[in-house]
């Protein structure tokens, strides 16, 4: 958790696998999703995310659409598709 979202992350990793109550567990993920210091350091993440396919991120988040296309600015932030690169499969969330 800590490689994609920073040690950031880790009370609310650690609140949630204490918790047994589903919507609880829900709760915290949602409490984190919107904590501002998990937020940039997700947004930090230099290691690039293999996902279906063939697509490589390096951080990924929920929007609200629409968004007009003049709000859009892309931004080289980390290069995934180097292949000299680590790389976290998203498997990683379920360990």
């Amino acid at each position: 958790m800590t490689i994609l979202f920073g040690e950031e992350i880790l009370p609310y990793w650690e609140v949630a696998r204490e918790i047994d109550s589903p919507a609880i567990r829900q709760n915290v993920a949602e409490a984190a999703a919107i904590d501002e210091a998990v937020i940039l350091a997700h947004f930090s993440n230099k290691v690039p995310i293999f996902g279906r396919f063939n697509t490589r991120f390096c951080s990924a988040f929920a929007v609200r659409l629409p968004i007009p296309a003049s709000s859009i600015r892309l931004e080289r932030l980390c290069d995934p598709w180097k292949e000299d690169v680590n790389h976290v499969g998203l498997s990683i969330l379920a360990e």
